[in-house]
């Protein structure tokens, strides 16, 4: 199992994320996962610059776990209304 660490931003001048953003997200990714996704956990927590994720996935490289990650939190973002104009940052 990898983790994947990213930060989901809104591209507005939109209030910091809530607590129940980052819930709503957790929400999402779980019910937009998939088997092949790997996904195995998510920490998901409101933070100033915007939501801070840790994905852990089924994965043999790090790279392979970034593009489920990526696949997982985009079916996520596209099933949500209101959910265009954010940017993610992978870190690490």
């Amino acid at each position: 199992m990898l983790p994947v660490h990213l930060t989901l931003r809104r591209d507005d001048d939109a209030a910091a994320p809530t607590d129940a953003d980052a819930e709503t997200l957790h929400d999402a990714l779980w019910a937009h996962a998939t088997p092949d996704t790997g996904l195995e956990h998510v920490r998901a927590r409101a933070v100033r610059q915007g939501i801070s994720v840790v994905l852990y996935l089924r994965a043999r490289t790090a790279p392979e776990a970034r593009q489920q990650a990526l696949r997982v939190l985009d079916a996520a973002l596209a099933a949500a209304p209101g959910s265009h104009g954010h940017s993610v940052t992978l870190h690490g």
